[in-house]
């Protein structure tokens, strides 16, 4: 867990106390915590000014304070939609191509690429951008716009022999500053995030729905 969302746990606990104890606690836990790194007093403002405002709820609280600190928000996040087989819970299987522009056949191929060195003696049965267009986020700081973020998602779909199927889900992002050009970010360029081994009996359940 990061700092910035180890204080957010700890901001959002202490709320439950009185606002007079809450202060005093984070007062002390982020004084503490920061002093090391000469950034106690930036810290403390950022909490304070957020503490100081009784009227606001925890829920609305924790909003404000990632969008202060820059932190993602989860509901933000596209999240996979399970299916359970059996006692196990499985991503949907995505074989149909939905993205067309110039760039679909490319983003394949590097989510392939990783799919082969990774399973050499796997079979790719499919790989599929399944949405028309990339996903946009805006990106916040202290409530205001500063930037987008775009997400494609690839799904490869492989066969390992007769014992089980292999599917990845690949994550590419871009971002950009508001006025400024899209960028790749290396690091998500693509990102393999999830890998489910399915066993034959499963994936023909899978197959159905």
């Amino acid at each position: 867990m990061t700092k910035k969302k180890s204080y957010i746990t700890l901001l959002l606990a202490a709320m439950t106390l009185s606002p007079v104890t809450a202060q005093h606690t984070f007062a002390q836990t982020i004084s503490t915590t920061s002093s090391s790194k000469g950034t106690g007093r930036t810290w403390k403002q950022k909490f304070k000014s957020i503490l100081n405002d009784g009227k606001k709820s925890v829920k609305d609280t924790g909003k404000e304070l990632k969008d202060r600190l820059g932190i993602e928000d989860d509901d933000n996040v596209y999240k996979d939609k399970d299916i359970k087989v059996g006692k196990e819970y499985y991503m949907p299987l995505y074989k149909v191509n939905l993205y067309k522009d110039s760039d679909s056949e490319v983003l394949r191929a590097d989510c392939e690429k990783v799919f082969r060195a990774r399973y050499p003696e796997a079979t790719i049965v499919s790989s599929a951008l399944p949405q028309t267009d990339w996903l946009i986020e805006n990106v916040k700081q202290n409530g205001n716009i500063i930037g987008y973020r775009e997400i494609m998602y690839c799904f490869v779909l492989g066969k390992d022999g007769d014992d089980a199927y292999i599917n990845l889900k690949f994550t590419f992002q871009r971002y950009k500053e508001v006025g400024k050009n899209y960028q790749n970010i290396s690091s998500k360029w693509p990102e393999l995030t999830r890998v489910d081994v399915i066993p034959m009996n499963a994936y023909k359940e899978l197959e159905n729905n």
